[in-house]
Order: structure tokens, then sequence, then C-alpha cells
């Protein structure tokens, strides 16, 4: 019994420890211009926390969530959509990200939860509306963003995030 529970206790560990030497930094990374000199960094990246700031439970539990949808079949992946809007001069005005959480197998790829978030660098501007939704292989996000001048709209800016996962486990 005490050889079992050795056992056990060595893959346990081993798991802990393999887990983020397997955790890719992955990071897809598109431009796009704008005719006043503004533009957009759109990065695609994954939702790795710093595994030091991860405490032995909340590790212990993703081993254990993994090692289930191993033996189900399933696989699960968390990717963050980055929109960064930067002025003229380079200068970083507002950052929008989208989390998704999917599962997947060999059959097909689920979105399992979406959140929409916003950090404005530039009180200039402010947020309008926003929301997010998940459903099959994809998670949506849609937001409005105006730019004022003493209490003056100057820029409306009114865009979709989407993301997709497919059934390799990879997310656009």
């Amino acid at each position: 019994m005490k050889k079992i529970f050795a056992l056990f206790l060595f893959v346990l560990i081993s798991g802990l420890c393999i887990i983020p030497a397997f955790a890719s930094a992955s990071r897809e990374e598109k431009i796009e211009y704008l005719d006043d000199g503004s533009y957009y960094i759109s990065i695609v990246s994954d939702n790795k926390e710093n595994e030091n700031e991860s405490g032995i439970f909340a590790r212990l539990l993703e081993f254990f969530r993994k090692l289930i949808d191993f033996f189900k079949g399933q696989k699960s992946v968390s990717k963050t959509k980055y929109l960064n809007y930067y002025s003229s001069d380079g200068r970083l005005l507002w950052t929008a990200a989208l989390e998704a959480d999917f599962i997947y197998s060999k059959n097909n790829a689920t979105c399992t939860d979406a959140d929409f978030y916003m950090n404005i660098y530039d009180s200039d501007w402010k947020l309008h509306s926003s929301e997010s939704s998940f459903g099959n292989d994809t998670a949506h996000a849609h937001f409005l963003i105006k730019q004022y001048k003493l209490l003056v709209p100057l820029k409306t800016i009114e865009k979709d995030m989407t993301m997709t996962c497919d059934n390799k486990g990879e997310v656009r």
C-alpha cells in the first residue's frame, strides 16, 4: 500500500512540475493602420498566469482537471485576444480584451465561457457599451468607445472581437 501511495505521489508531483513546462507562450499579432495615423495591434495570447503567483492548490486543481479531460478524450485551452489602440504618435490609449475558454476533442470544439474587459489609459476616452457572448466554437465581444475633449465627442469607435477554436485546439 505504501508503494502505491508513493507511486501516486510521485506521479502527482511530476505532473505539477511538467504542466508549466508544456505551457506555451504563443502570440499571434496583427497590425491595422488607420487613415489618421492611429493604429490597432491585435494579439491572441495564452491565459497563463505567472506560475509563481498561482498557489499549490490552484495548480493541483488544474492538474486534476487536465487529467479528467485526458481520460474523457477532451482538452481545454484558454486564450485572450487583446486589441490595443495607439495614437499616431505611438501612445497606447486603450486596450480591449476578450477572454475565452474552449474544450475540444478530435470531433469538435466548444466555447464554455467568454468575458470582455477594457483598460483605458487616456482620460479623453470613455467606454459607452460592451457585451460578450459565446456559443458553439466561438467567443464574441462588441463594444463602443468614444473620445471627448471638453465634453465634445471627437471620435467614436465601434468594434467586434471574435475568437474561434477548431478541433485541434487552434484559436484564432
